[in-house]
């Protein structure tokens, strides 16, 4: 099955404006876009939390999107003009601004706050989200809940 948003037109520049739209009617306090060779590779932004101002950062992973859709494009799936990594940059913006736009409806009915939507994205220590930092400290199983095993 062809990835979502594969056949945006959509320029990346355009959907970051949307997704920092969003994040400014959603209560964000500021928002920097980081680059890498002209490109820009992530949203990061500050929100107020119960516990004070918070830092956070969406990544855009074009490498990963571009090696989806070249694999389905050997795969015969899509066509190859959507296989190049111009198309995955405006690809992978596309399906974090639909990804945020799901996120804000769960904000507008209350159901959650800004701070519990993105708190695996919270920059933590040396710069790492709050998901790497647990990933890469083993925190994963230190929250892991019991087997069950030897309950009664």
């Amino acid at each position: 099955m062809p990835l979502l948003k594969y056949t945006t037109k959509v320029p990346a520049a355009h959907t970051i404006e949307q997704i920092t739209r969003l994040l400014i009617k959603s209560g964000a306090a500021s928002i920097l876009t980081d680059y890498d060779k002209g490109r820009i590779v992530s949203v990061s932004f500050r929100i107020e939390t119960p516990t004070g101002v918070m830092p956070y950062v969406l990544p855009s992973n074009i490498d990963k999107v571009h090696k989806v859709l070249a694999n389905q494009q050997r795969a015969g799936e899509i066509a190859p003009r959507y296989a190049t990594r111009e198309h995955a940059e405006r690809v992978a913006w596309r399906i974090l601004q639909e990804w945020i736009e799901a996120q804000m409806a769960l904000l507008e009915t209350e159901m959650v706050t800004m701070d519990q939507l993105f708190m695996p994205y919270l920059i933590f220590k040396n710069n790492q989200t709050l998901y790497e930092h647990l990933v890469a400290d083993g925190g994963f199983e230190q929250l892991a809940l019991p087997t069950g095993e030897g309950v009664n």
